[in-house]
């Protein structure tokens, strides 16, 4: 929260147009904790718990996955070049149009097939061992992502 509001305003963008974000940030924020309260209040707990740890499982996959390309790529590099699936999204809105490229090769799922085996261990037995590797990896693609 804090670094999001002490982040200096982007060339683009206006002062004022930079602190709307921060308030609409605020405000999702704000929704998203509401929200996480009515589950918590409302949602059997063990519904809740399975739900919590299959989302973790499934960032665990994806932090695991970009770990495991990079270590991956010096052996298997070619693979890279084996197309498996492409397609291109696009979403339209009145003000804006979003647009997503879908791009799997084979280097893709041979990662995704490594970070699974970890993934799936954590969501059938909870391990600790599993869990550490879990927050390593969030914490390696967190300060990744902060350059």
């Amino acid at each position: 929260f804090f670094l999001m509001m002490r982040r200096p305003p982007r060339s683009t963008q206006s002062r004022s147009s930079a602190a709307s974000d921060v308030y609409k940030r605020q405000v999702y924020a704000s929704i998203f904790l509401f929200s996480l309260y009515l589950l918590i209040k409302f949602i059997d707990q063990a519904i809740l718990a399975t739900l919590i740890s299959f989302q973790f499982c499934l960032l665990g996959i994806f932090c695991l996955k970009s770990i495991i390309e990079r270590a991956l790529e010096p052996f298997l590099g070619q693979l890279k070049s084996i197309q498996v699936f492409y397609r291109r999204y696009a979403i339209d809105f009145r003000i804006t149009r979003w647009e997503y490229t879908v791009d799997l090769t084979r280097f893709d799922l041979v990662a995704f097939v490594l970070a699974l085996i970890p993934a799936t261990l954590h969501f059938a037995t909870k391990s600790w061992i599993t869990n550490n590797i879990f927050g390593l990896a969030f914490c390696i693609s967190g300060i990744q992502r902060l350059v």
